[in-house]
C-alpha cells in the first residue's frame, strides 16, 4: 500500500493522508453532534421539515455542541493510523460501513416514529443540505474506521496463529475460574432480589401444569415441564417463595455451566487469555446477564441451548472425519433448541441441512439420519402426542405477525382510502375497528389478539396485500422497520421499556413476597443506569451484536473462507428471524444472539487461520514437489546436487 501511495502521490504522501484524516475527523465529530442533537430533540421530523427551522443555526448557536470539537484531534490521530495501516481496505468493509451509516439515519428516524425523517437530506436546502450530507459521510467514516480496525486486529490474530501452531489446552482451572467469577457477579441479584422474578408467560405455562387450563403448546413443553417440576418441589418443601427461587436458580446454574464452556472455547480458538478474560467479565458484570439470571423465562433457558448448538455446529463444521459422538451430540442440541423455543426448530433444520451439504462426501448419511430422526420426533410430538393428551394446539396467528402488523398500519394510516367492501374482507380475518384503535408499532400482539381463527378461506384477505402495497409501499416499509429497528441500532436500549424487568411475581394461587423491597428497587436502578452511559449502553441490546455479526460475516467473505462464514450461520438465521417476529423492544428475544457474539468472533478467527495454515502447507508441499522433480530431471543427465534439500531438514 505504501508503494502505491508513493507512486501516485509522491514522497509526501503522508501529508495527503494526514489532511484526509483531518477531514474525516471533522466529519465524524460533526456526525456525533448531529446524532446527539437528533436523539435529544422531541420531534425532530416536524422541526426540520418546517420552513423557519435550520439545523445549522440551531447546532452552531448552542455552546454545548462546541465540546465535540475536542474530538477532532483524537479522531485525526485515529484516522491517520487507519489510513496508514498496511491492512487492505476491503470492499467488504466499505459495504458494511455504508450499510451501518445508512442504518444510523434510519434508526434515528424510527426513534421518533416517523419514516419521513429519512428524507430530511432531500427536503433540506442550502447549508442544511450540505450539513446533512456531511453528517452521513461522518457516520460512514466512523463506521469504516471501526470495521477496518476490527479487520486489522483479526488479520494480526490470524498471522500469529498461522506462525504459532501451538494449541491451548483445555484446562479445568480456566473453566471453574470462569464459573466462579460469573457466579460471583450474579450472586448480588439473587441475594437482594430474593425470591427473584417470574415472567407472565412462565406463570401462564404453570397454569396448565396444575390443571387450571389446558396445557398450551405455544409455550415450549420442555421448559414448561422444567419449571413445573421445580415449582412443585419448592411448594412441597416450603412455599411459593422457594418455588420461584428454585426456578430461576437452577436455570441460572445450568447457564453458568454453559457460559463457562463458552469462555473456555473462546480461549481455545483465539489462543488468547485476554479474550477469555473479557468474555468472563462480560457475562459476569453486564446487567443483561446478571439481571436475566434471576428471571424465570423460557428465553433465558433457550439462550444456553442455542450456545450449545452453535458450539457443536462449529465443531462438526471443522471436523474432517465423521465421529458418531459428534452426530449424537448434535442431535441432542437440536432437540434442546427445538423444544425450548418453537420457532428455532426451523433454524436447526436449516443449519443441519447446510452442514450436510458442506460435508456431503464425508458424512452425509449420519447427519441425514440424525436430521430425519429429530424432525420425526418433533412432528410426532406436535401432530400426534400433544393432541392425544388434550394439549391446546399452536395458534395459527403466530405465523402472521409481520403481515398483520403491516395491514394494521395501512388501515390506520390510510383509513379514508379503504372501501366498505375492503373493510368487510379485512373483518373476516382481523377486527378492523380494533386494529385501528389498538395498533402499536413496536409489537404485534395487540393486532394478533383480534385474529378470527374461525375463518377458513382467507384468499380475498391475502389478495388485498399486493393491491395495498402498490398504493403505498413506504407504509409497508415503515411498519417493517418500526417493528425491528432495535436489532440493527446499537444505540437503542430497550432496557427501560417492556422487557427483562424486576416485578412482583403473582402465581396462580398466591404471591411470592420479596424480602428486601427497597434493595430490590435500588438494584434495578443500578442495572438500568448502564443504559445511560454512552459506551456501556452498547452492550445493552441486540444492535451491537448484529453489527459485529455482519462485520464478521463480511470479513469471512473478504477472506473467501466458507467455514468462517458458516461459523456465524446460526446467528445469521436467528437475526433474520428476529426481524420477522415483529417484537421490537423486547431484548429477551435477542438473548441468544447477544450471547453468541464472543463465539462467532473466535470461530471466525480460528476458521480463517486454519485456512491460511492449509494454504501455507499446500504451497510448501508444491514447492517441494517442484524441486524434487527438478533434481530428478537433472539426475538423468548425470548432474547431482551437493546442496541438501531444505524441505528434507
Amino acid at each position: 500500500m505504501k508503494k502505491k501511495l508513493r507512486k501516485s502521490l509522491g514522497s509526501d504522501y503522508r501529508w495527503y493522508m494526514l489532511a484526509s484524516a483531518a477531514v474525516f475527523a471533522v466529519l465524524s465529530a460533526f456526525s456525533i453532534c448531529v446524532f446527539y442533537h437528533m436523539r435529544n430533540f422531541p420531534d425532530v421530523t416536524a422541526y426540520y421539515t418546517g420552513h423557519t427551522a435550520s439545523m445549522a443555526a440551531d447546532i452552531f448557536s448552542t455552546p454545548s455542541y462546541l465540546y465535540f470539537c475536542f474530538l477532532i484531534p483524537v479522531f485525526t490521530g485515529i484516522f491517520f493510523y487507519c489510513l496508514m495501516n498496511e491492512a487492505p481496505l476491503s470492499m467488504a468493509g466499505l459495504a458494511c460501513s455504508f450499510f451501518f451509516a445508512f442504518n444510523m439515519i434510519v434508526s434515528l428516524s424510527m426513534e421518533h416514529s416517523d419514516l419521513s425523517a429519512i428524507l430530511l437530506p432531500l427536503r433540506a436546502v442550502g447549508v442544511d443540505m450540505i450539513l446533512h450530507v456531511a453528517a452521513f459521510l461522518g457516520f460512514l467514516a466512523l463506521c469504516f474506521f471501526g470495521v477496518h480496525l476490527l479487520y486489522t486486529y483479526f488479520d494480526h490474530k490470524i498471522r500469529r496463529q498461522t506462525q504459532n501452531f501451538k494449541s491451548v489446552k483445555r484446562e479445568h482451572t480456566a473453566y471453574w475460574l470462569a464459573f466462579l467469577l460469573m457466579a460471583a457477579g450474579w450472586a448480588p441479584g439473587f441475594i437482594i432480589c430474593y425470591p427473584t422474578s417470574m415472567h407472565s408467560d412462565t406463570m401462564a405455562a404453570l397454569l396448565g401444569i396444575y390443571g387450571y387450563v389446558r396445557i398450551d403448546v405455544s409455550y415450549p413443553i420442555l421448559t414448561t415441564l422444567f419449571y413445573g417440576a421445580l415449582y412443585s418441589l419448592g411448594q412441597s418443601l416450603s412455599g411459593d417463595n422457594l418455588s420461584v427461587f428454585l426456578c430461576s436458580f437452577v436455570q441460572s446454574l445450568l447457564n453458568l455451566f454453559i457460559f463457562a464452556k463458552v469462555a473456555v472455547q473462546v480461549r481455545k480458538y483465539t489462543k488468547s487469555n485476554w479474550w477469555y478474560f473479557f468474555t468472563v467479565v462480560y457475562f459476569a458484570v453486564c446487567p443483561v446477564w446478571a439481571k436475566g439470571a434471576q428471571f424465570s423465562l423460557k428465553d433465558i433457558m433457550h439462550s444456553g441451548c442455542f450456545l450449545l448448538f452453535c458450539m457443536q455446529f462449529f465443531a462438526c463444521l471443522m471436523e474432517e472425519k465423521s465421529r458418531l459422538r459428534d452426530v449424537i451430540w448434535l442431535g441432542v442440541c437440536f432437540i434442546l433448541i427445538a423444544f425450548t423455543r418453537k420457532a428455532t426448530f426451523w433454524l436447526a433444520v436449516i443449519c443441519t441441512v447446510v452442514l450436510i451439504a458442506f460435508h456431503w462426501k464425508a458424512y452425509w448419511l449420519k447427519y441425514g439420519v440424525c436430521l430425519a430422526l429429530v424432525m420425526g420426533l418433533f412432528f410426532f410430538c406436535n401432530k400426534v402426542l400433544y393432541p392425544s393428551l388434550g394439549f391446546k394446539g399452536e395458534r395459527e396467528v403466530e405465523n402472521y405477525s409481520l403481515p398483520f402488523q403491516q395491514m394494521a398500519m395501512y388501515c390506520r394510516t390510510h383509513q379514508d382510502e379503504i372501501t366498505e367492501e375492503e373493510k368487510k374482507i379485512i373483518n373476516t380475518t382481523l377486527d378492523f375497528d380494533r386494529i385501528i384503535a389498538d395498533y402499536t408499532p413496536m409489537i404485534s400482539d395487540p393486532v394478533k389478539n383480534t385474529f378470527k381463527s374461525s375463518t377458513k378461506d382467507r384468499s380475498e384477505f391475502w389478495a388485498l396485500y399486493p393491491k395495498f402495497f402498490q398504493k403505498h409501499p413506504l407504509t409497508f416499509l415503515k411498519s417493517f422497520i418500526m417493528g425491528s429497528f432495535e436489532h440493527s441500532n446499537p444505540w437503542y436500549s430497550s432496557e427501560k421499556n417492556n422487557n427483562i424487568y424486576i416485578s412482583s411475581s403473582e402465581s396462580f394461587n398466591s404471591e411470592a413476597y420479596y424480602v428486601n423491597k427497597s434493595g430490590r428497587w435500588q438494584m434495578n436502578l443500578y442495572w438500568q443506569s448502564w443504559a445511560d452511559i454512552p459506551v456501556l449502553r452498547l452492550f445493552m441490546g441486540t444492535g451491537s451484536a448484529s453489527w459485529i455479526m455482519l462485520a464478521v460475516l463480511a470479513f469471512s467473505v473478504h477472506k473467501r473462507c466458507g467455514r468462517g462464514f458458516l461459523s456465524a450461520f446460526p446467528s445469521l438465521v436467528l437475526w433474520i428471524g428476529l426481524f420477522l417476529s415483529h417484537v421490537n423492544g423486547l431484548i429477551r428475544y435477542g438473548y441468544p444472539l447477544i450471547a453468541a457474539t464472543p463465539l462467532i468472533c473466535a470461530f471466525t478467527i480460528y476458521a480463517v487461520s486454519q485456512k491460511a495454515i492449509k494454504e501455507h502447507i499446500s504451497q510448501s508441499g508444491s514447492r517441494r514437489r517442484k524441486e524434487n522433480h527438478s533434481l530428478q530431471w537433472l539426475s538423468t543427465f548425470g548432474v547431482t546436487s551437493s546442496k541438501k534439500n531444505y524441505y528434507d531438514l
